[in-house]
């Protein structure tokens, strides 16, 4: 009976020394989860500030690479009348500046295809001869672009038309003039009449490439 009692109070003892043992394992078990929970945490945390430092400083390159770009200012050169524009392409000679009513081609002896301006509306006639310099035809589009300045605040946007003799034509794709051959191109800007009435200046504008040639016209 004592042997049985024995037995039973041995069975306990280790029941509970068992439990025990599981209780530590098992806490030394979540004490290791949560240090690799705040490991990663940490890790993921350095991680993301290790990005967003990576992108505010591209960020900041870019700006400055940006800011130290070639900014270089337009060049602007004055022109009068009888001035060779030269470029690699061909070369213009301004031959005439004038402010007209009605823009004509340069022969109106008989039927002819001309430009007038709208009531209250003037032009200021810019007439090119161009060679063209080139191995190909030389079109309206690989030309100039023309416009206006008027009292220091007004600007006025042209275009450019081939004079055909008795037409003016302004599409782009016109051809003004064979290799090392010469055509008329007029530079036309519509304006207010004022500015040409008053006495106000008027500066005429040709552009170039990154050249801005101008002319104080009055």
């Amino acid at each position: 009976m004592k042997r049985f009692k024995l037995l039973i109070v041995c069975s306990l003892l280790l029941f509970v020394l068992s439990a025990c043992g599981t209780s530590s394992n098992s806490s030394m078990i979540i004490k290791d989860v949560s240090a690799d929970t705040e490991r990663i945490s940490n890790s993921e945390s350095s991680s993301n500030s290790g990005l967003k430092s990576m992108v505010v400083k591209d960020i900041d390159n870019d700006v400055k690479s940006n800011d130290s770009g070639d900014n270089s200012e337009e060049q602007v050169k004055s022109f009068s009348v009888g001035d060779v524009i030269k470029t690699v392409d061909y070369e213009a000679t301004v031959s005439d500046v004038v402010f007209s009513y009605e823009v004509t081609p340069s022969d109106t002896s008989g039927l002819y295809y001309s430009y007038p301006a709208d009531n209250g509306k003037v032009f200021v006639d810019i007439r090119f001869d161009v060679k063209n310099l080139m191995k190909r035809d030389i079109m309206l589009r690989d030309l100039f672009s023309v416009g206006a300045l008027y009292d220091d605040g007004y600007s006025y946007k042209g275009f450019t038309a081939l004079d055909t003799g008795t037409n003016l034509l302004d599409s782009s794709s016109w051809v003004v003039a064979e290799p090392l051959s010469t055509g008329t191109v007029h530079g036309i800007i519509e304006c207010p009449e004022e500015v040409k009435t008053s006495e106000n200046h008027l500066t005429v504008q040709i552009k170039v490439g990154d050249v801005l040639y101008e002319y104080a016209m009055k």
